[in-house]
């Protein structure tokens, strides 16, 4: 992680956070940052919380998303967990799909960043999932 107090002119290496950090951004999979302090920008270049996206045709589809109230998940097998979880690794919501295609209530979630993992047996799926 890297930090900028110049409005991004220089950019040094940042390993602590003493900071209170309020806003973020990942324009892309590989970059993020975050505003904090004092004009403090730190930035980040790689793959979030090293999870990237499954890409295959099969996967599991998430819709809408960015979503509100409630999440549509469509290919899950059913008896699946489906595990949201925040940018630390916290669970947030957990459930058992029951089919094919569930429903996900967002109504107790903060607007941020999520995964939703979906484990059915030795299989994980896990999407990305934008809360406002």
């Amino acid at each position: 992680m890297q930090q900028t107090s110049d409005e991004g002119a220089s950019w040094t290496p940042s390993y602590t956070s003493s900071y209170t950090f309020y806003c973020m951004d990942f324009p892309s999979d590989t970059v993020g940052y975050v505003g904090g302090d004092n004009g403090t920008v730190l930035k980040y270049a790689g793959v979030p919380t090293g999870i990237s996206e499954n890409k295959n045709v099969d996967a599991i589809s998430i819709f809408p998303n960015p979503a509100t109230e409630s999440v549509q998940l469509n290919n899950v097998v059913a008896g699946s967990k489906i595990i949201l979880t925040d940018l630390s690794g916290q669970i947030v919501q957990e459930e058992t799909a029951q089919n094919d295609n569930v429903k996900m209530n967002l109504d107790n979630v903060s607007p941020g960043i999520y995964f939703v993992k979906v484990v059915s047996g030795e299989e994980v799926s896990t999407v990305k999932l934008v809360v406002r």
